[in-house]
């Protein structure tokens, strides 16, 4: 005898009589939780559109100190940073130390 499969909805409301289930829970505290309206973008997505936007800055600009680059993008500064460890992995820029100064370029 093969079962039929249940649909979510018989899987949320199949627990016992009298208790809620854990997604029913949620489901209430979604309604008194407000959420935000924004769509919410993946880490990576977000890093990813920020390496973009570097390179393109540093295409428009010429070399930069991660100071201004910071400044000239006005995202966060990690989102900058992890942007930055992007483009290195990828072979596309170069950071040169002079002092405690570090300047971004790109590689050509």
């Amino acid at each position: 005898m093969s079962k039929t499969p249940r649909s979510h909805a018989q899987r949320v409301n199949s627990g016992a009589p009298g208790k809620r289930s854990a997604s029913r829970n949620i489901q209430s505290l979604r309604r008194l939780v407000p959420m935000a309206t924004a769509t919410p973008v993946s880490c990576l997505a977000e890093i990813g559109e920020t390496a973009g936007a570097v390179w393109r800055l540093l295409d428009k600009k010429g070399p930069l100190t991660l100071a201004k680059l910071v400044k000239d993008i006005d995202l966060p500064r990690d989102t900058i940073m992890q942007a930055l460890g992007w483009l290195a992995r990828e072979d596309k820029i170069e950071i040169e130390e002079n002092g405690r100064t570090r300047t971004v370029s790109l590689r050509m």
